[in-house]
């Protein structure tokens, strides 16, 4: 009996069990993906009016005095966050470095995995704060609002895509 036709058989198989799981499981997330993108769209919505506002009413200059200060602020919190993340970089160059030395020392992979933890914390508290800036001004807040109107297109497009595309059998 030849070999060749049951595992082109099992291959066809996999690659059909697989194209389906792959469908499921990115239609599974669509929902929430939706979801989550109209909140931000709603609640950046209600704060570029609220902003554009304070920006404009009768105490327009109190209010752009109170966001130059807390831009002040949240810039020298960003600079000590941007040399926390060169330090936690240095940290996974380094902790590479010493796993690829030989023979590699026992717990290098720990030590790897540890840094790029330790630096994407660092990375995600950079993006909190650079959005607290953001979320300052009603202009970048109508970015913002642009931005996740283009991202919802997007799930949208590839809600329409996902249906057509195969993953090709060998």
């Amino acid at each position: 009996m030849a070999l060749v036709p049951l595992w082109d058989a099992f291959m066809k198989a996999h690659f059909q069990a697989m194209d389906t799981a792959a469908k499921k499981w990115a239609t599974a997330r669509l929902p929430k993906t939706k979801t989550e993108i109209a909140a931000a769209i709603k609640k950046y919505t209600t704060l570029a009016y609220t902003l554009k506002k304070a920006e404009t009413g009768k105490d327009a200059a109190k209010h752009a005095a109170d966001q130059k200060k807390k831009q002040t602020t949240l810039e020298s919190t960003l600079t000590k966050q941007k040399a926390d993340v060169a330090a936690a970089q240095k940290k996974v160059d380094d902790a590479k470095k010493l796993r690829a030395t030989q023979p590699k020392p026992a717990g290098a992979d720990k030590k790897v995995r540890d840094a790029k933890k330790a630096l994407l914390k660092a990375e995600k508290e950079v993006g909190k704060t650079q959005r607290k800036i953001h979320e300052l001004y009603s202009y970048s807040v109508n970015l913002l609002v642009k931005n996740l109107g283009k991202d919802s297109q997007r799930v949208t497009n590839f809600e329409k895509d996902l249906a057509a595309l195969k993953l090709t059998a060998p």
